[in-house]
């Protein structure tokens, strides 16, 4: 099989070993059901068509690249940032408008795309695609494995003059795919411990979208071939503003919340006092013995 070929197919079970992780968090969560579970399918679509949009918004005018069709839906390279976000927004919208879950639902695709991520890369790692720079002195040249012509890592060495024609290999570089499916099995491996210990709805969810976005904002310059436009960066710095903004604000409501007084309580009254019970101050004329007249006058 070929490069392509090999790289589609690790992506597409990265895919639906994601979707299963998903169902699998659903149900441990109770939150499994035909809405939810339409939810994941609005996601993967969304997933394909924000991956093929960012690449289209990389090299054609904007409106030329809104005009996507079936046909061309899964043609051309792909890209992640977008297309988690678009995906995420989708299910999101969906869970909104017909009353699902929408936080279970959010832990849900967190660890979907944790799932994936580490399936797809080994695909850029076989097709030799998403490359890294030069590996530097600080890094193990045992670590950095050689490419061969043809892949983006010989192309970037060759065009800064680092290698020449006649060399069969590029020098040492990072292996950055490596990097991303190492980030992405940490930050699964982080989401499995908050969902056994039972973290509320949407903490894993929050937690995703701090972990990811660092990830990839810290590797995105070790990449060989930069991409064009600023979406690479810009997305990741976006989601990560977003969530801090969001926390920020629940942290300061709920301490708001915490340190607000109780409401007064007024003393109840208990309706309907028995006369029984009304009776103690009652007793002293209640009980005094009624003399007789006839017995006054013996006195």
């Amino acid at each position: 099989m070929s490069g392509p070929t090999l790289h589609f197919a690790f992506w597409t079970m990265g895919v639906a070993a994601g979707v299963v992780a998903a169902a699998l968090v659903l149900h441990v969560r109770r939150a499994l059901a035909l809405s939810t579970v339409l939810a994941l399918g609005i996601a993967v679509g969304g997933l394909l068509l924000g991956a093929n949009l960012q690449f289209r918004l990389e090299i054609f005018p904007v409106r030329e690249a809104l005009d996507i069709h079936r046909d061309t839906l899964l043609q051309g390279p792909m890209r992640i940032p977008l297309g988690l976000l678009v995906g995420a927004v989708l299910a999101g919208f969906w869970c909104i408008l017909v009353g699902a879950p929408w936080r279970e639902t959010g832990d849900a695709l967190a660890v979907a795309a944790s799932v994936m991520i580490p399936i797809g890369r080994v695909g850029c790692l076989v097709n030799g695609c998403c490359m890294g720079t030069v590996c530097g002195r600080w890094v193990g040249r045992w670590w950095c494995p050689r490419y061969p012509s043809g892949t983006q890592a010989y192309e970037r060495q060759f065009r800064d003059g680092l290698i020449s024609l006649s060399d069969q290999v590029s020098l040492p570089a990072h292996p950055l795919p490596v990097y991303f499916a190492l980030t992405s099995l940490l930050t699964i491996g982080i989401l499995i411990w908050l969902l056994r210990r039972q973290a509320p709805p949407g903490a894993p969810l929050a937690v995703f979208c701090i972990l990811r976005p660092l990830s990839k904002l810290l590797l995105e310059p070790l990449r060989a071939m930069p991409r064009q436009g600023d979406l690479m960066i810009a997305i990741p710095l976006g989601v990560l503003l977003v969530t801090f903004g969001v926390l920020a604000v629940h942290f300061v409501r709920r301490s708001l919340r915490a340190e607000r007084p109780p409401p007064r309580q007024l003393p109840s009254r208990t309706p309907g006092l028995s006369r029984a019970s009304r009776a103690p101050h009652l007793s002293g004329s209640a009980t005094r013995p009624i003399r007789s007249r006839s017995a006054r006058q013996l006195r």
